[in-house]
Formats: C-alpha cells, sequence, structure tokens
C-alpha cells in the first residue's frame, strides 16, 4: 500500500507498528498468544475502564479542577484497539476477516453509559461530550440507569456533519421599521444564524453492554452480539429524542467476500473513507493490534487484485 497515505490515516486511527517483524509474522504471534495475554488485559481493561464508571464517569463535576480532570483523562486513554495500515494481505483473508466500512470525517472514541450519564472520550481520554442516551445506564429517564451495576462500554466513530443554517426571523415581522431600524437587525439577523450541526455515534465494536463485558469474546462474537442488541433496542437508540440526543448506528461487519469488496467500492465513494479488516478471533486487547488493519477507499481496488493473485 501507498505509505505517502500514512498521515491521512493516522489522523483516524492514530496507530503506530514495530518495525522488526513483518506484518505476516505479527499475526500468527498475536494469534497464538492472546489467549495468554487476556486474562492479565482483561483485568487491567476492568480497572481502568469498568471500576472507574462509578467513581468518576460523570466528569462534568471535574471541570473547575483541570488537574483531576487530566487525572480522569489519563485512566480512559490508550482503551481502544489500534488498527495497522494493511500491507501484507493475509493468505486466508477470504474466510477468516470481517469487511467494516468506515465513514469519512469520523472520529474515533470511547463511548461510557453509566448512572444516567453517557460520556464519549478521545483517544487520549479528554471528555467530548456529556449527553443522555438509550445505551443500558445511559439516560435519567430510566430507572435502571441509576443502578451502578448497569453499564455499556462501546467503541464508537462520531461524525458531525454541517446540514444547514438555522435562521430566527423573529425579529422581522414588523414591516413599518424605519430604515435605521432595518438595517440594525440586517446585523442582528447576521448574528442569530447558526450552523446547524448533525451529530452520529457510529458503533464499531461492543466492549460491554448492561453491565455485562465482552473483552474476552471474540470478534465474530461481539459483532453478533452487537447487532441483536442494537435491534433490540429499535428505533429509540437511533433516533433523536430527549431520552437519546444522538442517533447509534451500527457499522455494516460483512464478511470479507470479492462481492462485498466490490459492493462497497461502487456504491459508497461519496461516504465511505475505508475499510477495517478484523479477524474472526481478535479478542478486544487495546492498543497496536496486527488482527485488525485497515486501508483508505481509492485503494480498494488495489486489495481486489491482490486477493484475486493469491
Amino acid at each position: 500500500m501507498n505509505e505517502t497515505k500514512i498521515s491521512l490515516r493516522t489522523k483516524y486511527f492514530q496507530t503506530t507498528k514495530s518495525l522488526e517483524l513483518s506484518q505476516t509474522r505479527r499475526r500468527e504471534l498475536f494469534l497464538k498468544t492472546q489467549e495468554e495475554r487476556r486474562t492479565d488485559q482483561f483485568e487491567k481493561l476492568r480497572e481502568s475502564i469498568v471500576g472507574k464508571i462509578l467513581k468518576e464517569n460523570n466528569e462534568t463535576k471535574l471541570n473547575k479542577n483541570k488537574k483531576k480532570v487530566s487525572k480522569t483523562a489519563k485512566k480512559y486513554a490508550n482503551q481502544l484497539i489500534l488498527p495497522e495500515i494493511l500491507e501484507e494481505v493475509p493468505s486466508k483473508m477470504l474466510t477468516e476477516y470481517f469487511a467494516v466500512p468506515y465513514p469519512k470525517q469520523s472520529k474515533r472514541c470511547l463511548v461510557i453509559a453509566n448512572r444516567g450519564h453517557t460520556i464519549s472520550r478521545n483517544l487520549d481520554g479528554t471528555m467530548i461530550e456529556d449527553f443522555q442516551s438509550a445505551l443500558p445506564g445511559g439516560s435519567f429517564s430510566n430507572r435502571l440507569s441509576r443502578n451502578p451495576k448497569i453499564y455499556c462500554v462501546l467503541d464508537c466513530l462520531r461524525v458531525e456533519s454541517v446540514i444547514g443554517k438555522k435562521q430566527n426571523n423573529s425579529n422581522y415581522m414588523n414591516k413599518d421599521l424605519t430604515n435605521f431600524e432595518n438595517e440594525k437587525q440586517d446585523e442582528e439577523q447576521e448574528e442569530t444564524e447558526k450552523e446547524t450541526k448533525e451529530i452520529t455515534y457510529y458503533v464499531l465494536d461492543l466492549m460491554s453492554w448492561n453491565g455485562v463485558n465482552y473483552f474476552k469474546a471474540t470478534a465474530e462474537f461481539r459483532f453478533f452480539w452487537l447487532e441483536v442488541k442494537l435491534q433490540e433496542e429499535g428505533e429509540g437508540i437511533t433516533k433523536v429524542s430527549k431520552k437519546n440526543t444522538y442517533p447509534f448506528v451500527a457499522l455494516p461487519h460483512k464478511h470479507l467476500s470479492i462481492k462485498n469488496l466490490n459492493d462497497i467500492k461502487n456504491n459508497n465513494s461519496d461516504e465511505c473513507e475505508g475499510i477495517l479488516f478484523y479477524h474472526y478471533q481478535c479478542l478486544y486487547l487495546p492498543d497496536n493490534n496486527p488482527l485488525v488493519c485497515y486501508i483508505l477507499f481509492d485503494e480498494i481496488q488495489e486489495l481486489i487484485d491482490n486477493i484475486e493473485k493469491l
């Protein structure tokens, strides 16, 4: 793949990699060792994410104390899988991988819902926003959300798009105003025009749902269970409401095939930034992970050609 595109890629995923071993070899080693590592890693995750939810998820009360906010952010930093750039096509890519197209202008984030709050965080752990959601534990309107054992942790992509301008014309109803007053109101009109932003959270992966943790589960099960749980929530999770400030939409997790790659290439040019590839057996172990790779949209045909040569 073209190395000149690394800067654009790292804008979305901020990944680094070891140059000592080939990507193929790193995958082989990761598959062999992730079973051994997952118990220790799970304990670390539970302590850093799940264990801190009850005490520190409501960061809005801490904003006056910058040092404490910074300390809180560090505890949530580096909790997401960081994919590698796809450099070497796996020999069994068509039988062992999912393809997940991801949207343009997306921002990777950790989303935690607990005790009536839903908070999204950047890769460095700093808070993006605090809002209400229909996720388990994510809304004050649900009495069950008050139970500290009810929580949800998701790996998401946040997309913020401008859909137009909202104008307040309430001061322009009187037609008998003087020229001076009209000029003054023209200035006021410019100030009242605001861009209307639409925010959507695209769910990439499942870490915890309704107090049950899935860090130890394979990607194959996590993606299946994520689809089941979001479907159970129905429109309550995908539509904007007082209980759900922003829609949560599951990204398509497709079994990799030449047909699916062509479908993505031919039907998503205006919306798709690239494709993530997850190995079926990949556990949720944060940091660099050779079992998760990605390419940019304009590299899809190159990948198809390489797969067909296998």
